[in-house]
């Protein structure tokens, strides 16, 4: 009896460790954020591509996969060497964070985005106008 409980207890071992653990260290696809996957303590970490787009790695599925994210300013390595999206103005496009719901069902297409502009003109030559005026308005008090 002690043969087979032993047996037993083996293959359960055996089973639990075949099975491949995928962690993801950024909670998702966020390619503004530099990060890397373990899976069976081997680490994946994100790099840019020549394009200047970044390779992001993460778990769907307790699976490794790896997608081709777009950087709208190109992508730089920070102090670990892990790749990220450089960072706009106005904000990141990702839409994925640690609490929703599925990887696959997420939308990466920067034109359907609702970001802040980075620059707009027509308040850009508003504030000139406004600092210009101040400007003169009290030099001739002075």
């Amino acid at each position: 009896m002690k043969k087979i409980i032993m047996i037993v207890l083996l293959a359960v071992l055996c089973i639990a460790t075949a099975s491949a653990l995928c962690v993801d260290n950024d909670g998702g696809a966020l390619s503004y954020s530099p990060s890397s996957v373990t899976v069976n303590n081997y680490e994946y970490t994100d790099y840019c591509l020549p394009d200047g787009n970044v390779a992001e790695f993460t778990c769907v599925d307790n699976q490794l996969s790896v997608e081709e994210m777009p950087c709208l300013l190109g992508c730089h390595n920070d102090w670990k060497g892990n790749g990220a999206c450089v960072p706009t103005g106005g904000g990141s496009s990702d839409v994925n964070d640690v609490q929703s719901s599925g990887f696959e069902t997420q939308s990466f297409d920067v034109e359907s985005q609702n970001e802040i502009p980075e620059f707009n003109s027509a308040a850009a030559g508003i504030a000139f106008l406004a600092s210009a005026g101040a400007f003169l308005f009290l030099r001739k008090r002075n």
